[in-house]
């Protein structure tokens, strides 16, 4: 039996969903007393809520009387805006006390800066030039490698004839030394 979700339930108590949804949740809860104990609880608890009242509070011109508020507001009007003129002047005098700091601090920050692209632009030209003999070293290794794979073939070429001609002189003296042991002196 699958159970309908809690946002299908709360749907279904504040009637917030679609009739077939109403009808099978309805169903369910005909056969399911897990749910329909939970649907009723929440039930009750709107019903709780629902009831409950907030007491009215007493406003500060029931308290005090709208005449012995209208006596209090000068004196607090005039502190008030006294306060004000003295934040405001303060601020102001901290606010250019700030500039001149505030333009020491970007002084200081754009000769750091300057220093640290033209440092910049020093590390980009290494790097350039460094990048521009590695290139070169790689060319000039290239033509070594290639010269020395040509050498490397010329004098393999050069063992193999010597090979040959070594085989050739080995096979020559093998059949001199075969005749020579054959070899039977005529008599006369």
């Amino acid at each position: 039996m699958k159970h309908p979700t809690r946002e299908q339930l709360v749907a279904f108590l504040y009637e917030d969903c679609d009739r077939a949804e109403k009808s099978e949740t309805a169903q369910h809860l005909d056969t399911c007393a897990e749910c329909r104990n939970q649907l009723q609880t929440w039930r009750a608890t709107a019903t709780t809520l629902n009831k409950y009242q907030v007491a009215p509070t007493v406003s500060l011109w029931q308290r005090t009387g709208v005449k012995a508020f209208r006596r209090s507001w000068l004196p607090l009007s005039a502190a008030a805006a006294i306060l004000l003129v003295g934040g405001i002047t303060l601020g102001s005098t901290w606010q250019s006390r700030a500039n001149s700091n505030q333009s020491q601090v970007i002084a200081e920050l754009r000769q750091r800066i300057e220093s640290s692209e033209q440092e910049n632009a020093k590390t980009k030209k290494l790097l350039a030039d460094l990048s521009d003999a590695v290139a070169e070293n790689r060319a000039k290794d290239h033509e070594a490698l290639v010269a020395v794979a040509q050498e490397v073939q010329a004098t393999r070429k050069d063992v193999e004839t010597v090979a040959v001609l070594t085989e050739a002189g080995f096979k020559n003296a093998q059949n001199q030394l075969v005749r020579l042991a054959n070899y039977t002196p005529d008599s006369q």
